[in-house]
């Protein structure tokens, strides 16, 4: 997980094709209609994310009363914060260089 972490941060930064792909869909459809098909097309991504994350996360050593539920949401909307977040203000932090760090402070939130 923390591998899959940094290589996202790192990427989100670096590759061009990822950024682009990611602000695309951080879009609502309102106002774009030609995004309304791949909005559901997210929501299932999106489920399937949180369903695999939960598979891994059940029984890995999550903190007292932190549900695998609770602890996949924690990793998602982080990254989908911490990607929305560079994205409006690039100046503020590089998510390559904080890439580690980023990382160990989500899952350091999440497990003992």
């Amino acid at each position: 997980m923390r591998r899959f972490l940094v290589t996202f941060f790192t990427a989100l930064e670096r590759d061009a094709t990822l950024r682009e792909v990611f602000a695309l869909s951080m879009r609502s459809a309102e106002g774009f209609p030609e995004l309304e098909s791949g909005l559901g097309d997210k929501q299932i991504v999106m489920e399937g994310w949180k369903r695999g994350l939960m598979e891994l996360l059940d029984g890995a050593g999550l903190r007292d009363g932190v549900p695998a539920e609770t602890a996949a949401l924690a990793i998602i909307t982080s990254v989908n914060g911490t990607a929305a977040t560079w994205l409006a203000c690039p100046g503020l932090f590089s998510p390559a260089d904080q890439a580690e760090a980023l990382a160990d402070a989500i899952l350091y939130g999440i497990t003992s």
